[in-house]
C-alpha cells in the first residue's frame, strides 16, 4: 500500500460509492480514494458506471480535474 486515508477526514457518501481523502505514505500528495459501497448489492451495472467515470476521468485535463492513479476496472 502506498496510501493510507486521512484520519479524521470527512467521508463522502454517494448512491454507488464512497470517498475517503487519502495521502501517500512517502511523500506529500493527497488524492481521493473512491470505492463501490460494500452494503450496496454488487452488480454489473454499478461497476459499469465506476467504470465509465475512470475512462471520462483519464480523458479530462486540466486545472482542477483529478487524475486517475490507479483502477482496478
Amino acid at each position: 500500500k502506498n496510501w493510507r486515508e486521512d484520519t479524521g477526514a470527512e467521508v463522502q457518501r454517494g448512491g454507488q460509492g464512497v470517498v475517503r481523502r487519502v495521502h501517500r505514505l512517502h511523500g506529500t500528495e493527497f488524492g481521493a480514494l473512491k470505492e463501490l459501497r460494500s452494503d450496496a448489492p454488487q452488480s454489473s451495472e454499478r461497476r459499469q458506471r465506476m467504470k465509465k467515470e475512470v475512462i471520462g476521468l483519464r480523458r479530462a485535463q486540466g486545472a482542477g480535474i483529478p487524475c486517475v492513479l490507479d483502477s482496478n476496472t
